[in-house]
């Protein structure tokens, strides 16, 4: 990678050769959220109103979360001191008042969101995440070699750590989507667990790996739309999941509801 674009990370071999920069741009830190939230109460009304009213500082309001997805990421925005001229047109987003968290994701083993996005969120109070995933048989084939016994998982942990204190991130989402063998399924586990912890302690308390709905406790590649039995224990080893987005909310069946009433009766805390 070049100190003038940040990259993303695309095999193991590439992880185990990270090094910081030397010569790295200073990245904004995260500034509190002032105690006035701001909140959406109407909809867009033809493309133009948007109606605001300030929250309570006591008032328990929902955390959001955005995942960014734009044609795999690291177009013009992966110039750590910007761009003179665009090449297409870019992603943007505007309204920061109104989320916690920013997910830069692309389709490569480890993404690193670029500093413009990383500043921008902090100034504005909002946690920037980085993407740890793997899919298809590229994703089961690096799950073979990570996964083969906890020392590599140590040393994959080790390096996500360095990355994050490096660049100033708040935390990982966790996306596995490819099946897992089954005696593989206790070592991704150990990684879930290792790296929430390894987060808080090296990286800051606050920090979140949030892991993605899509290998159950089985190693079956099978979204479940919802928190149960399928997936919990994966959920109970990190700050959060992130259900995939094929949840019904119908009068016959209610996903959303569902894990909200699985959660009561299963340790009585929602509020992760």
């Amino acid at each position: 990678m070049s100190c003038a674009e940040t990259r993303p990370i695309k095999t193991l071999a590439e992880l185990w050769k990270w090094e910081p920069h030397k010569n790295f741009n200073p990245v904004e830190p995260l500034r509190p959220r002032t105690a006035a939230r701001k909140m959406v109460t109407s909809n867009l009304c033809n493309g133009a109103i948007y109606d605001f009213v300030k929250i309570s500082s006591q008032a328990q309001s929902p955390k959001v979360m955005l995942c960014h997805d734009m044609k795999g990421g690291y177009i013009d925005d992966r110039f750590d001191q910007g761009c003179f001229d665009l090449e297409e047109e870019p992603y943007r987003f505007i309204h920061w008042s109104l989320i916690d968290t920013f997910v830069y994701f692309s389709h490569h083993l480890i993404t690193i969101p670029p500093l413009c996005w990383v500043n921008a969120a902090h100034k504005n109070g909002v946690e920037m995440l980085g993407t740890i995933i793997t899919e298809f048989d590229d994703g089961k084939e690096i799950c073979d070699n990570l996964l083969q016994s906890q020392s590599t998982v140590d040393n994959f942990v080790d390096v996500c750590c360095s990355i994050a204190i490096s660049h100033q991130l708040d935390g990982w989402l966790l996306n596995i989507e490819n099946k897992l063998d089954v005696e593989q399924v206790p070592n991704m586990m150990y990684l879930v667990e290792k790296l929430t912890g390894e987060m808080h302690a090296r990286a800051g308390s606050s920090t979140k790996v949030i892991w993605y709905d899509s290998v159950t406790h089985e190693g079956k590649l099978k979204w479940q739309n919802c928190l149960n039995n399928e997936n919990v224990k994966y959920f109970d080893k990190c700050d959060g999941i992130y259900l995939n987005y094929g949840w019904r909310v119908t009068p016959e069946v209610n996903d959303l509801d569902e894990t909200v009433e699985f959660l009561q009766n299963y340790d009585g805390n929602t509020s992760r």
